[in-house]
């Protein structure tokens, strides 16, 4: 009572090893147990949080290309292609609570190791994109128009868009209340496999494309183009969410998949 107390420091906890339910990996392995670390006793919290600059850092490597053909002979591309690297320099000094955690909204994340890749959590865990972590070492977009027999009246235009990017992590956790410890107010914490890195396992690839076809009418002042377009042409199903939570009935289960086939007919008037 009425103490101003200090700053946790690591010698503060202690590690506990939890059973898990019964769950498999997606290469087929048990998840096997669990370790996380509560305070040791005699020690407690007042749930409070000390924020401040630490010698932890990130480095950022990446190479873009980018090409555009402008419309010409009937044809026009334009597309970019991005790799990337970024991980974590980080201190064992700077896990004071050495539970590998999931990063959050305000990107908090514990456990950190050097070299781990930098992950942004989207959302609290919770919510239609709570289980996103952006993170793709690849990436890609390519757009490009045909004009097919444009000096016919019958001569119309062919389009296509194709982009695709490196599956996001999935990083599997169990959800723990850590008792003597603000759990994000009794929400728990989501604690990391062990072993596990927060990309060890990823969602697949995404590799989509769309396609337009369109024709344009003209009468004196007044032009009219209309459009046919198609969404995820080849009518992909790529999983993109899973519930990670693994020691929930729910574990594994996919939650959101890409959008499919769809097709949009519209028209465009342009005035001269």
């Amino acid at each position: 009572m009425n103490s101003v107390g200090r700053v946790n420091v690591p010698s503060d906890y202690t590690t506990v090893g939890a059973p898990v339910r019964p769950c498999y990996l997606p290469n087929g392995q048990s998840c096997g147990n669990l370790n996380y670390y509560i305070l040791r006793p005699g020690v407690t919290t007042r749930n409070g949080f000390y924020l401040t600059n630490g010698d932890s850092s990130q480095d950022y490597k990446g190479a873009s290309i980018t090409f555009n053909k402008r419309l010409a002979n009937r044809w026009s591309l334009r597309g970019n292609f991005s790799v990337n690297d970024w991980t974590w320099n980080r201190s064992s000094q700077d896990n004071i609570d050495p539970t590998f955690t999931l990063p959050t909204s305000n990107d908090r994340q514990q456990g950190i190791h050097d070299g781990d890749e930098v992950v942004l959590g989207s959302g609290t865990g919770s919510g239609s994109k709570g289980n996103v972590f952006i993170n793709s070492k690849w990436s890609y977009d390519m757009t490009g128009l045909y004009q097919v027999a444009p000096d016919h009246p019958w001569g119309f235009n062919l389009a296509a868009n194709l982009y695709g990017r490196q599956g996001y992590p999935a990083p599997y956790f169990q959800r723990f209340v850590r008792h003597t410890i603000n759990d994000n107010f009794g929400l728990g914490t989501a604690v990391l496999l062990n072993g596990e890195q927060i990309d060890t396992y990823r969602f697949p690839d995404v590799n989509l494309m769309d396609a337009r076809i369109e024709k344009e009418f003209t009468l004196k002042d007044v032009g009219m183009t209309i459009g046919i377009d198609v969404f995820n042409l080849f009518n992909q199903s790529t999983v993109l969410q899973r519930f990670l939570a693994l020691n929930r009935g729910t574990g594994n289960d996919v939650s959101e998949i890409v959008s499919p086939r769809i097709f949009r007919i519209g028209a465009r008037f342009s005035f001269r």
